[in-house]
């Protein structure tokens, strides 16, 4: 199962809600969908507890 990490990010979603270390992918996938124009997050993708991403996605 894919766990995605929040590293840095701007959204007025985390500022409402305390979340756990480790995302799951949908749940990552859903917050993303929401997003507003000018949010971003930096985040890590790790399968098995093993890194193999990190990535930027910025709202236009």
């Amino acid at each position: 199962m894919i766990k995605v990490e929040i590293i840095e990010s701007k959204l007025a979603f985390f500022d409402a809600y305390e979340l756990s270390d480790q995302l799951s992918y949908s749940e990552f996938h859903e917050i993303s969908q929401n997003m507003e124009d000018g949010e971003y997050v930096k985040f890590e993708l790790y399968e098995e507890g093993t890194s193999f991403y990190r990535g930027n996605f910025k709202k236009n």
